[in-house]
């Protein structure tokens, strides 16, 4: 009877022995670099593992690893830890733990030794193995607690099977009389459900938590699949998903249950696109198994949805989609089998031998629950959440979180779902900018003559509106159409100004007066569904893009003779500067936004299909056309390019970035600009200071002002495009101290000097007037813009080493020549440069709930936008700037976490943000919700205190890496309390179960905006999800050290603020 995973391995190495377990790939490195240069992609071989090698290598591993066995008090073996990188490796030592009746926990090679720590302590383990590459990243503070052990390469245990050296002296390959069997009849112990332990992605919340699971889990995934017996099963299966996670065990485990042959990349790449092709056509795969972006004969998609008009592409293709689905607790929910003709991508197939069952997703809903094998019908308007009963779990169910969606024309027998987007209420643009459409519906549904009025524009670069006239008003509609449409514009162009550049209506065109004959669709609790509108008004919509696109691009000028003279008019129609626009920079630095970048993507559009007919008209230069070519020499080269003479380009406009690998870009920026730092010679005192308009600016510029050790601030300014000169700057900086109610005396006033940042790096005597004078640098100023790509950012990168150059410059000006040759010893302190980088540039660490203060060399580590991948790059010019010049500048990077409201000025919580939200929906059902978990704000004056601590500590700093985040984290219930009772809430029922209060609150419309958010990402965002640890940041600031919760008096001014401005009824 097969009842584990060491069943299914013996079974087939004594009846199948030599059928293919897997392919273990590896870099080829007889062919020069992981790329052949013939083909520009990577080059591999591979090592053929056969089952009769598996059974005996587990064995070998298992003899050698024996030693690792011990038993707690109880008698019980202790928890074995793997924290090895993903190939075969892995799978082997997994099975050989297994066989010694050890429990094992399967670690992420991503986890960081803070996370990796805490699953160790969860779970009673003391003893890890390790690999040469994950051993340094525990060999601090971990290493200190528990054993570390290096394990064996897996071609170490292959290498003793075939030359005879197998634990029971079998020469012949077989694995009778093996550990494995011998070691089964030897148990003292028999393993329950924790033989294997997984653990949270951290999606869901932090701290990650073990998973603990049975010994029989991974027949769950064995059985997985629907192929007919007579099937013969005679490809090789490529899985690019990693062992360590769930949905990885499903291709080992299917080639020991069918047969069907797995490849396994090298566990020194992270498997992208070309990688994998390249490794598909190697090694003929016929199928992969991956997340949605990368296609086969047949592509099992799991790990995400893959995006609709992509899935329609590849079906028409002929690729065979098979959608997958599973969750940790259960295992694989979704059967692999071959799709036919009638299998719809769409929907996954869930499985009838796991007792799965389908239940209403709100629970006063009439319909009845159904199982997997039921075929009862239900509205197709219902939403439903799965429930399963994982095994080992003695029959407690779990509930996944996912709501679905059931297709009402599965046949009978059969359940077919599809998950449900949980963004319906929030737009996401072409461009990944999320629009709130909360603002701007509200506006117009206050208008007299509209009765609905709803935001559209999901995977497209800008908003439309789609509006539904009052009872009235639609009797006479035809007539008073044009009516309606201009009393619109006219509250949006009111509105406009007050909502971000990207969610703004650009045209009057883009208005959409809803037909009479169609109605927008509306849940059964008469909300609208924006995803559905979508899908009903596809046709206006499409229309409005069009107009909006041919209003857009009429007139905008000729590219026939000279290209850039049609490119320079073009950009002055669009761009305030005009004709002063230089044609070599960046037109985003000279203030171009991203709407301007639409509307000249248009103009640019228009001119091309006048001189390329053959297109049809077709979009042949997008928003991130001139994104990706920023200035008009760019934009120039690129144009021909599109242009009659050249031909048409085939190349598609995302493929050139495809060619750079991101990491690679990020990489030789970050060494090509601490490069370009040059040497000059050592130490200086005044602060220079760059973004003194910001909100965290203009905290720092008041902090410095009012010391008595600083008598000036040199503020560095945005170039003003009006040529306004200092005496704009000078205007901005009142305004920016005044908005954040900050007043100044006029002996702290007179310690101000403005300087424009073009001078800075355009004028050397401007440059060497500073360098005499400054003693500390803070760079504040970056724009937030999350449109831009990485490139578009090299201006703030050249600024960046500007400021290292000045610092340096200012440090040697500080020395005295004389006095160093006499006292030789005796040094002046460099410069410090204070720069502040951005949670986002360790948005993804993976590696546990908190992030060490130390630099991160994986640029996956980063947010995939250009302003946080740049801010990784300054990052790391920072830190070789900080190893390769600490004679002559001390650079610091700070990783600054959430800000809140100011504690001391007068400045006000932003009410944009979610906070603010969930107080107002609060308040309109009379009950917050009851929260677990904890939440970390820090005042935005403390903030800047903090920062300043920094910029003036007296001493050399450790690290080039530094924290700013409250180190104090409270009890988000507690502060729930004291949010109620400025509310005015009472009773039991102030606080109500965070399910109940989302329920309910999204039936107020307050959250529509952000349900996605709250339903999603609140909780683990909110209550402690990245966590940025501020050990090294506490002994440098005293104001973090001294840093507690905020006070109740000071939460409940943010609610009496938000009342005083009229967000708060």
């Amino acid at each position: 009877q097969i009842t584990s995973l060491l069943d299914l391995i013996e079974f087939n190495a004594e009846h199948n022995p030599d059928h293919v377990f897997c392919l273990q790939a590896s870099v080829a490195p007889d062919r020069g670099p992981a790329v052949d240069t013939d083909l520009g992609r990577p080059a591999f071989e591979s090592r053929t593992i056969r089952f009769r090698e598996l059974d005996s290598a587990v064995a070998t591993c298992a003899a050698r690893l024996s030693n690792l066995r011990q038993l707690d008090d109880q008698g019980k073996p202790k928890t074995l830890a793997l924290y090895l990188e993903s190939d075969v490796g892995l799978f082997i030592h997994l099975a050989a733990v297994l066989s010694l009746d050890v429990p094992v926990l399967l670690l992420s090679a991503r986890l960081a030794a803070p996370s990796v720590q805490h699953l160790l302590d969860r779970t009673g383990c003391d003893t890890v193995l390790v690999s040469t590459r994950t051993r340094p990243i525990l060999a601090g503070s971990v290493a200190d607690h528990v054993r570390l052990q290096v394990a064996e390469p897996y071609l170490a245990f292959l290498e003793d099977s075939r030359d005879g050296n197998s634990i029971n002296g079998n020469t012949n390959g077989s694995s009778n009389g093996s550990l494995i069997k011998t070691g089964r009849e030897t148990r003292p112990w028999k393993s329950g459900k924790s033989s294997l332990i997984l653990h949270s992605s951290g999606t869901t919340g932090f701290p990650i938590k073990p998973i603990e699971l049975s010994s029989r889990y991974s027949l769950v995934y064995a059985a997985c699949h629907e192929f007919p017996e007579e099937d013969q099963i005679d490809w090789t299966n490529l899985s690019t998903l990693p062992l360590y996670h769930g949905f990885g065990l499903l291709a080992p485990c299917l080639s020991l249950s069918i047969g069907m042959t797995c490849c396994f990349p090298p566990s020194s790449i992270i498997p992208a696109g070309r990688s994998t092709l390249a490794l598909m056509e190697e090694f003929d795969c016929r199928s992969l198994m991956t997340v949605p972006s990368i296609v086969g004969e047949l592509l099992a998609v799991g790990g995400g949805a893959i995006a609709p008009e992509h899935g329609t592409r590849l079906a028409e293709a002929g690729i065979r989609i098979l959608n997958h689905y599973g969750v940790t607790e259960i295992g694989a929910i979704a059967s692999i089998f071959r799709p036919g003709p009638d299998y719809n991508w769409r929907y996954l197939r869930l499985r009838t031998d796991l007792n799965l069952e389908l239940r209403p997703s709100d629970p006063s809903s009439s319909s009845s629950p159904s199982s997997s094998s039921s075929s009862s019908s239900s509205s197709s308007g219902n939403r439903w959440r799965l429930v399963g009963w994982p095994i080992g779990w003695d029959g407690r169910p779990f509930e996944i979180q996912d709501e679905l969606e059931r297709n009402p024309d599965a046949p009978p027998g059969r359940l077919k779902v599809r998950i449900l987007g949980r963004v319906d209420d929030v737009i996401v643009l072409k461009t990944g900018e999320k629009v709130l459409p909360l603002p701007l519906e509200s506006a117009l549904n206050a208008h007299p003559a509209v009765k609905t009025a709803v935001c559209l524009g999901q995977g497209h670069f800008e908003v439309v509106v789609l509006v539904e006239p009052r009872e009235e008003e639609q009797q006479q509609q035809q007539k008073e159409e044009e009516d309606l449409v201009n009393a619109v514009w006219e509250t949006i162009a009111h509105i406009n100004p007050t909502l971000d550049r990207h969610a703004r209506v650009t045209s009057k065109a883009a208005v959409i007066v809803k037909p009479a004959h169609k109605a927008i669709p509306r849940t059964d609790k008469g909300s609208i569904s924006r995803r559905l509108v979508h899908d009903v008004f596809a046709e206006e919509m499409r229309a409005a893009y069009a107009a909006v696109e041919s209003e857009a691009g009429g007139g905008g000028g000729s590219l026939l003779g000279d290209v850039e003279s049609g490119l320079r008019k073009m950009v002055a129609q669009v761009f305030t500067q005009g004709d002063a626009v230089d044609v070599h920079r960046d037109l985003f630095e000279q203030g171009m936004d991203s709407l301007q970048a639409l509307r000249l993507a248009r103009l640019v559009n228009s001119a091309v299909a006048s001189v390329r007919p053959d297109q049809g008209g077709q979009s042949v230069a997008s928003a991130e056309f001139i994104y990706r070519h920023p200035s008009i020499a760019k934009l120039t080269k690129a144009v021909r390019e599109l242009l009659p003479q050249d031909g048409l380009s085939s190349r598609d406009e995302g493929e050139e970035e495809e060619e750079e690998e991101r990491g690679a870009r990020m990489r030789s920026l970050a060494s090509a600009f601490a490069a370009s730092v040059t040497k000059i010679e050592p130490p200086r005192a005044r602060v220079l200071l760059t973004g003194p308009t910001g909100g965290l600016g203009v905290q720092v510029l008041s902090r410095l002002v009012k010391r008595a050790d600083v008598d000036k601030v040199i503020c560095v300014c945005r170039s003003s495009a009006a040529g306004a000169g200092a005496g704009g700057a000078a205007s901005r900086l009142r305004a920016a101290l005044s908005g954040a109610g900050i007043s100044l005396s006029e002996s702290e006033r007179d310690k101000i000097e403005t300087v424009e940042d073009s001078r800075l790096q355009s004028d050397p005597a401007t440059a060497s007037r500073l360098a005499g004078v400054v003693t500390h640098i803070v760079h504040l100023a970056w724009p937030m813009d999350f449109h831009r790509t990485l490139d578009s950012f090299e201006p703030h990168l050249r600024m960046l080493t500007a400021l290292i150059e000045l610092g340096r410059s200012a440090s040697a000006h500080a020395a005295d020549p004389a006095r160093g040759r006499r006292q030789g010893r005796r040094r002046q302190r460099p410069v410090r440069l204070v720069f502040a980088s951005s949670i986002a540039a360790v948005r993804h660490h993976r590696d546990g709930p908190r992030v060490p203060e130390r630099i991160m060399d994986d640029p996956a580590t980063a947010a995939p936008i250009g302003y946080a991948e740049a801010k990784w790059v300054c990052e790391h010019v920072i830190a070789s700037t900080a190893d390769a010049l600490r004679d002559e500048i001390e650079p610091v990077a700070v990783r600054i976490g959430q800000l809140s409201g100011p504690e001391h000025t007068g400045g006000i919580w932003k009410t944009g943000e979610h906070v603010p939200a969930l107080v107002k929906a609060g308040q309109k059902i009379g009950a917050l919700p009851s929260l677990r978990g904890t939440i970390s704000w820090i005042p935005m004056d403390r903030a800047a205190r903090a920062l300043v601590d920094i910029l003036f500590h007296g001493e050399r700093l450790n690290t080039p890496i530094l924290h700013l985040e409250n180190p104090v984290r409270q009890p988000a219930r507690d502060v729930m309390d004291i949010i109620a009772y400025e509310l005015g809430l009472r009773g039991p029922n102030r606080l109500l179960p965070y399910d109940e209060w989302l329920r309910r609150a999204r039936e107020t419309g307050t959250i529509d905006s952000l349900v996605d958010f709250f339903e999603n990402h609140f909780r683990t965002l909110a209550l402690g999800d990245i966590i940025l640890d501020t050990t090294e940041s506490r002994r440098i600031s005293e104001t973090l050290r001294r840093s507690g919760g905020l006070g109740a008096d000071l939460i409940a001014k943010y609610v009496r603020d938000w009342t005083k401005q009229g967000f708060l009824a």
